[in-house]
């Protein structure tokens, strides 16, 4: 999967021909919104893939990701990854579908996040009560 799909199926959420309409703006941002992402989730990928027993993965700590580049997140995040950039894409023009696409991206998010296992620790007594 590239950024380039995960682009295509923003600008296809967002019912925006990318082989009749001009995306061009669109395009230029993209790689700048997919590195934000991935940053913010990298955390998230390093846990999923502990708690599925994948390899982990390097992520490139960028400014901009090339669209034709490979997605280094575990493939689950690449429609989370689309609902961020339908959001980030559409914040400046439409307020309401950019909410809208945001909500869909913080659910899948949650989603993914609440299938990882929890750990737990026990809890300093700061206070002297116990």
């Amino acid at each position: 999967m590239t950024y380039r799909n995960i682009f295509d199926s923003a600008v296809a959420q967002i019912a925006e021909k990318v082989g009749s309409y001009d995306v061009s703006d669109y395009e230029e941002r993209a790689g700048y919104i997919l590195a934000s992402f991935c940053a913010i989730t990298a955390d998230a990928d390093k846990r999923y893939r502990a708690a599925n027993r994948l390899p982990a993965v390097t992520q490139p700590e960028t400014a901009c990701v090339d669209l034709d580049s490979v997605l280094t997140l575990h493939t689950v995040f690449a429609p989370v990854a689309a609902y961020y950039l339908a959001a980030n894409l559409t914040a400046d023009e439409n307020e309401a579908m950019s909410d809208r696409f945001f909500a869909l991206y913080s659910d899948a998010i949650s989603l993914i996040l609440s299938t990882l296992p929890c750990s737990s620790s026990s809890i300093s007594d700061v206070y002297g009560l116990m």
